[in-house]
């Protein structure tokens, strides 16, 4: 069995800590598709002008504090993060603190002209959404149109080109009248030696179709096409993943436990929306605006931390991110 756990300080159980070490960098709220299905990290839909977001120095000075109170992984996401014109100082930034991961998810669109540039800034991986390789069923979940499809495929390739060696598509599974689908992806996938990483639908996504899989269910179908080989991660958070091998030389990425059954705020015991947990139960999440997200399920409410940014109260932000004030925050009015 092999880990991602490669210091002995990060051994200590998350479910011990009260907290993650995981930091995710909402740097904008808008994106270019309007995907049903996402959570857009806990913030609203509503637009926001650029004037209305963290600056790049802001997102820089959080990171910086996230590091110094134990945060090893971070990720910057959206919205759709390409379309924040500040990304690359804000990924240069971030890399210079000397945070050990540092990734970002998109849909690719952008990343014909941006992918070897955010290499060079010293973003060291990417997630890049790829839902279908069907046009129609593609503009039907995006709620797009026009060329994106092609566009986002060019991203993909942008990306491979640019360096990125360790390159992951994330696609959300719809039910088994879509299975065609998903092995379509990981055709393309398995050409250009990606992992396809497989998600389950969040409950709160269902549409008319739609089909609540267990990861069970998810892997047992997964072995009815023939699995070579398997190998059995655990990440920095302590989850337990199946790097699976199919016999066509495909690799899927699927989580086996299910996120709901893990409690790791005193809240959760008696949330009501625990069920809604199954994708992003442990990182800690700043917004674009500046709120502090804990919880996707909304069991514990954000909190407005914009004017300890832009005063740089570090102390305070310190000890909202060291877990230190996780009782007062899962009980608070």
């Amino acid at each position: 069995m092999r880990t991602e756990m490669a210091d002995s300080h990060l051994r200590v159980s998350p479910l011990q800590l009260g907290q993650s070490k995981y930091f995710r960098i909402s740097i904008t709220n808008t994106c270019n598709f309007r995907c049903y299905f996402c959570h857009n990290e806990g913030q609203q839909f509503e637009r926001f002008p650029l004037s209305d977001l963290l600056t790049a120095e802001d997102f820089i000075w959080v990171s910086t504090i996230a590091h110094r109170a134990g945060f090893r992984k971070f990720k910057i996401t959206g919205g759709e993060p390409t379309l924040n014109p500040r990304l690359l100082d804000i990924v240069r930034g971030i890399a210079q603190i000397g945070v050990e991961d540092l990734s970002m998810i998109s849909n690719g669109t952008n990343l014909t002209h941006l992918a070897e540039n955010l290499k060079m800034a010293g973003l060291m991986r990417l997630n890049i959404s790829l839902y279908s390789m069907d046009r129609e069923s593609f503009e039907r979940d995006q709620q797009v149109g026009g060329r994106l499809l092609e566009i986002a495929i060019s991203g993909v390739d942008a990306a491979l080109n640019a360096g990125f060696t360790d390159l992951k598509l994330n696609y959300v599974f719809h039910g088994m009248h879509r299975l065609k689908e998903f092995y379509q992806v990981c055709s393309f996938a398995r050409k250009r030696h990606i992992t396809v990483v497989l998600l389950p639908i969040l409950p709160v996504s269902l549409r008319t179709g739609d089909e609540q899989i267990a990861l069970t269910t998810l892997y047992e179908t997964i072995q009815a096409q023939g699995i070579a080989t398997e190998e059995l991660l655990i990440d920095s958070e302590g989850m337990e993943k199946r790097l699976i091998t199919l016999s066509d030389n495909t690799k899927v990425l699927l989580r086996k436990d299910e996120l709901a059954a893990r409690q790791p705020f005193p809240a959760c015991v008696t949330c009501p929306n625990r069920i809604d947990c199954r994708e992003g139960v442990f990182p800690t999440r700043i917004s674009c605006d500046g709120k502090l997200i804990r919880c996707l399920a909304k069991g514990m409410r954000p909190i407005d931390i914009r004017e300890m940014i832009q005063f740089r109260e570090s102390d305070q932000l310190m000890g909202l991110l060291s877990g230190a004030e996780t009782q007062v925050i899962a009980t608070q009015d």
